[in-house]
């Protein structure tokens, strides 16, 4: 029975420790197994939460929520690992005062501020070989807390960052009729192409922050205008409609439109099918009326559409990934394609 409890105690910690070294150090990858499976729980959970009134409020919370069940997993595991260690042999620790052999609540509190590197001092590692177990259980807990440490700092700037990418977005136009009306000054759209080939290094930064910090998934907002998942929708929209709907001899060049199209591209397969349901539907076509308002040629609408229903895939998980972040794809483009839209003032570089 010892020995079952010693390995079994080994097999815990080595999980916990491995499990935070491949999520918090490892970069490519979508957290260790254990964060995988834990995680796609968690979300699914919180998911079925939405709700009513409260519907959002779950996605608000969602990815604090995800990341501290994480650590305290990896803490709980690491600490009941050895105490499992300590409990295989009756003399492993013992009463500092009495010299007598610790009870078990004793022993996994001896684990516990022995992971944590308090050393009060009250029970003592009964032998060399105990005495050994200790320092690598203080040591074990040391690089566990290093590892949060160093993990969650960078992911709460690379929260922010996903805010401030959105709200750029977000600042450019509500839904993409709008953006390119924005960009179109009369000739072409060479402002608007600045604005692409600015807004495209965050884009792939966004992609490299997923895949460095599996967590990052699960912060969402409340604030449609720092949400990521509809302002992304928007600008792909945006770039779907400048490649699809404008006429070629005043569409951007293949250089504008399609290092953010592969930006995108990127960001969308670093989410996990776990987390997200691919839409069995794509969304409606978006409206180009206010494209012909502000005189911008076009290619037929016949054309348009049957250019649309080619990239119903890409569209399709487009609408899983506002759906992904609580919304729904009127928050992408809330009008319908003949409503009459108001104008919008012209887009000009450094602002709206």
């Amino acid at each position: 029975m010892g020995a079952f409890l010693g390995i079994t105690g080994v097999a815990v910690v080595a999980l916990a420790l491995g499990d935070a070294i491949a999520t918090t150090v490892r970069v490519g990858r979508r957290g260790g197994p254990v964060t995988r499976l834990v995680s796609g729980l968690l979300w699914r959970g919180l998911s079925r939460l939405r709700v009513s009134r409260l519907r959002l409020f779950p996605l608000y919370v969602s990815g604090m929520a995800v990341t501290l069940s994480i650590i305290g997993l990896w803490i709980a595991a690491t600490i009941f690992g050895w105490f499992l260690i300590f409990a295989s042999t009756p003399g492993a620790i013992l009463e500092t005062a009495t010299n007598r052999p610790a009870d078990m609540a004793s022993r996994l509190y001896y684990s516990g501020y022995t992971v944590f590197t308090l050393g009060i001092g009250d029970y003592r590692p009964g032998g060399t070989v105990w005495q050994t177990a200790t320092w690598f259980a203080a040591g074990s807990g040391l690089l566990l807390v290093t590892l949060v440490i160093t993990y969650t700092i960078p992911l709460t700037t690379a929260v922010s960052q996903k805010r401030q990418l959105a709200r750029l977005i977000s600042g450019l136009g509500s839904h993409a009729a709008e953006i390119v009306a924005k960009g179109w000054s009369g000739r072409n759209f060479s402002v608007l192409e600045g604005w692409l080939q600015s807004l495209t290094p965050l884009l792939a930064r966004l992609a490299e922050h997923h895949l460095a910090y599996p967590m990052l998934h699960f912060f969402h907002t409340g604030d449609r205008d720092a949400a990521v998942g509809p302002a992304v929708a928007v600008l792909d929209e945006t770039l779907l409609v400048l490649e699809l709907a404008v006429d070629p001899d005043v569409r951007p060049s293949r250089l504008s439109l399609d290092p953010p199209r592969a930006a995108i591209e990127a960001l969308l397969t670093t989410i996990p099918e776990v987390y997200v349901n691919t839409a069995s539907e794509p969304p409606p076509h978006p409206g180009l009326g206010l494209l012909e308002e502000h005189g911008i040629p076009c290619v037929p609408r016949s054309a348009v559409r049957d250019a649309f229903d080619e990239v119903v895939d890409e569209r399709r998980r487009l609408l899983s990934l506002v759906h992904h972040e609580g919304w729904t794809w009127e928050a992408v483009d809330h009008l319908p394609e003949e409503a009459e839209r108001p104008e919008p003032p012209v887009l000009r570089r450094g602002g709206r």
